[in-house]
């Protein structure tokens, strides 16, 4: 079995997003950079993330392995912060309707779920014979007692090429 091809650079920056709190107050920097002049603090922090680049060719391959997102070049993270990933699949390129998928950190690899790919895969584009195209956003959020930093990638395409159904 092969997996969803997918490489991806994730470009990094503040957001202000709904699940954290308060953006607008100025804080310390959670990775020890003190501005003189907090109201004009700015956070850029860069970080790659790469899926292996396979696609599904193997004519016996009726499901999706999980791929694997190499998280050795993002930075390292003070004791009270932490990473938190979502993957969401759509399969148009509007996101606004896309599944998410939940993401583990093993180390300095995050990992989704080869039954979690497939049956969304399947639930998003059903069980169609020919090759689709399945579109993916990985969010990475920094989460500290103060602020909540997103890292996130473009949204991605991936095609997938099932096997043939049975005649």
């Amino acid at each position: 079995m092969k997996n969803i091809s997918i490489l991806s650079t994730l470009l990094a920056g503040m957001v202000a997003m709904s699940a954290c709190t308060d953006y607008n107050t100025p804080v310390a920097d959670p990775f020890g950079y003190e501005p003189e002049d907090p109201a004009q603090a700015t956070i850029s922090i860069k970080a790659q993330a790469y899926a292996q680049p396979v696609v599904i060719t193997d004519a016996s391959a009726d499901s999706i392995e999980a791929f694997t997102i190499d998280l050795s070049a993002t930075p390292e993270l003070p004791s009270n912060a932490s990473f938190e990933y979502t993957l969401a699949m759509s399969a148009t390129e509007d996101m606004n309707n896309a599944v998410t998928i939940p993401v583990t950190i093993e180390g300095n690899t995050a990992k989704i779920a080869t039954a979690d790919l497939d049956a969304t895969v399947k639930s998003l584009c059903g069980s169609k014979a020919q090759a689709y195209t399945v579109y993916s956003k990985l969010t990475a959020v920094i989460r500290t007692s103060e602020r909540c930093i997103e890292l996130y990638s473009n949204t991605l395409a991936a095609t997938v090429t099932p096997k043939a159904l049975p005649i």
